[in-house]
């Protein structure tokens, strides 16, 4: 990348400088670097949060180029002082003089350096800066570090550095609140705000700052999981006009959100994972979703529109009803939107350590704080409460029910699907016996590809040595066990995205026959406009493990494989403490030779 070579063209001429400088002039400009620094960082905030933020798109450029500004003007008043009031002709041996001057101008270089990205990373600006993309979401809707680290991290560097200062010996701060504990991980926080919707020629569509006072917060309320499944913390917001985006709309990703506080004596930071929110039912998708279900056989037409007519008659009598939702941030096309108002009620809800004690929360680089949090020790009033659905009522996403013509056991890939060996791509391992795959590493194929005789895939076979050979290993196609394919994709009525959303994000995933014994997956199938990708014979015990899911409310096709004794017979479904589905009359059958 471009960056790291200004980085270290800019750092060495800075230390090549003082190098030739001397050793006390280096010393004593680094500690003009550091105390400007130090006001810079201490002082921008304030500054910028107290006077200068609107509703504008003025207001993405005040904070780094307060910081920038705050840095340069405290940097040239300290150099002008201290050379009035140094010691002149102090000479030292020449080499410790080149020596020790370069070694203090590189650090002098790093801490200008790290802080000029920081500066500039906070002005707003497509993610990247020079082709580097710092602290942003991954693929999963998780804030994760650069996917191309620098290589030589001087943001990172300077603000450990500074931090270390704030809750020591330098600490210049206008409210009593350190950098370390007020601000943590700057450096990070420069990245997550252009982390951020945008439009198709990456304009801006999305505030990179929220402006204060555009967000009411009401006390935050905490309560445990049911069944002792982790803490979790909800802050309600009330988003004013002037906090909406440029005072019209909504699109706030998680990696603008963080929840700064306390646990275990150290400064920690938490992102939400989900939220909750009321939401008005659309005739059209819900129509489309039901469509769906009767293609696939899941539901009658005259369940349909039974369903549909209730729908319209609920709309017609209070065409605003709102129900609630509860909404997971699971990739990067996820978002807090409220397309319709132009304000917005938002619950906030993050999975916290169970010592955890919340300082303020930052929407967007602007801190708030909160109030003392209230617990709630029923489950279904925090519900209420949160805008969620309560695991009693009835759900958007329906699921628990019938799902036994969602199984298949044939043991071959989608419908129409027959690729050529040589179309897959990745990691796989086939049978030549039978022409299908003993393993899998999430192996993509497209949907289009075709094959034919000995060379077309026809699905997947579980391998046994063959007990009539002794003098040799011989792998044959195990006939006492059965590989059970489970429908559970968005389109279906045991969407395990929804469900996982339901239960906190992850769980184990457990198939239990009538005897009680359980089953883990052995794989998972997923198809989407373009591409089917599988993964078979590897173990996956949590929802976690799956490395490719579908998106929610797409048409993607997603099963899950099970490997199962024959004459088995299926009881359920379940992923954490849910039941994604139940089986009437499911009865595992031999593997198919065909």
């Amino acid at each position: 990348m471009l960056i790291n070579v200004v980085i270290i063209i800019l750092v060495g001429l800075i230390a090549y400088w003082w190098s030739n400088q001397g050793f006390l002039s280096a010393l004593l400009h680094l500690v003009c670097v550091i105390t400007a620094a130090s006001l810079a960082l201490a002082w921008w905030e304030p500054i910028v949060v107290d006077n200068l933020l609107t509703k504008s798109w003025w207001s993405g450029l005040m904070p780094g180029t307060a910081m920038l500004v705050t840095f340069i003007f405290a940097l040239a008043i300290l150099r002008m002082v201290s050379d009035k009031l140094a010691f002149g002709n102090t000479q030292l041996p020449r080499p410790i003089d080149m020596v020790g001057g370069g070694v203090l101008g590189a650090i002098s270089g790093a801490l200008t350096i790290g802080l000029l990205l920081v500066g500039v990373g906070l002005i707003d600006q497509p993610a990247a800066i020079l082709g580097h993309v710092g602290w942003a979401r991954n693929l999963d809707g998780k804030i994760d570090e650069p996917a191309e680290p620098l290589w030589l991290p001087v943001d990172a560097w300077t603000i450990g550095f500074l931090e270390t200062l704030s809750v020591g010996s330098l600490h210049p701060d206008l409210g009593g609140r350190p950098l370390a504990e007020w601000n943590p991980d700057l450096d990070q926080l420069a990245g997550l705000l252009r982390d951020r919707k945008s439009t198709m020629d990456n304009a801006s569509f999305a505030q990179m700052i929220q402006p204060p006072s555009s967000i009411d917060i009401s006390a935050p309320v905490m309560t445990m999981l049911p069944d002792g499944g982790g803490r979790v913390m909800m802050v309600p917001l009330h988003f004013e006009t002037a906090g909406m985006d440029f005072g019209n709309r909504l699109a706030l990703a998680n990696s603008q959100i963080r929840l700064v506080g306390e646990s275990n004596g150290e400064t920690t930071i938490e992102y939400p994972k989900f939220w909750g929110q009321l939401f008005k039912r659309s005739y059209k998708n819900t129509e489309r979703f039901l469509q769906d279900k009767v293609k696939a056989n899941l539901i009658t037409e005259a369940q349909m529109n039974a369903e549909l007519s209730a729908l319209k008659r609920q709309l017609d009598g209070a065409a605003s009803l709102k129900v609630p939702g509860l909404f997971e941030f699971e990739s990067t096309d996820s978002y807090i939107t409220e397309p319709d108002e132009r304000e917005a009620d938002i619950r906030l809800l993050f999975l916290i350590p169970d010592d955890f004690e919340a300082r303020f929360i930052q929407v967007r680089g602007t801190r708030f704080d909160l109030q003392e949090p209230t617990e709630e020790p029923d489950w279904g009033q925090f519900c209420i409460r949160s805008n969620i659905p309560n695991q009693s009522e009835g759900r958007v996403d329906p699921w628990g029910g019938d799902i036994s013509k969602q199984v298949t056991m044939r043991g071959r890939l989608l419908r129409g699907s027959r690729p050529s060996q040589s179309h897959l791509k990745g990691d796989v391992d086939i049978h030549e016996g039978t022409g299908r795959i003993v393993r899998a590493n999430a192996v993509r194929f497209s949907n289009s590809s075709r094959g034919s005789g000995k060379l077309g895939v026809r699905g997947y076979v579980v391998l046994t040595q063959d007990p009539t050979i002794t003098d040799q290993a011989k792998l044959i196609a195990d006939k006492g066990r059965g590989i059970v394919k489970i429908a559970v994709g968005p389109t279906t009525n045991a969407n395990i995205l929804a469900v996982s959303r339901f239960v906190g994000g992850d769980g184990d995933i457990v198939l239990l026959d009538k005897e009680g014994n359980e089953y883990a997956p052995r794989g998972f199938e997923l198809r989407d406009a373009n591409n089917t990708t599988i993964t078979f014979n590897t173990a996956i015990r949590r929802w976690s493990d799956v490395t490719h899911r579908p998106r929610f409310g797409s048409q993607d096709l997603f099963s899950l494989l099970f490997v199962v004794p024959v004459d088995t017979t299926l009881d359920r479904l379940e992923l954490g403490d849910e039941v994604v589905g139940l089986f009437e009359n499911v009865v595992v059958e031999p593997p198919s030779s065909r």
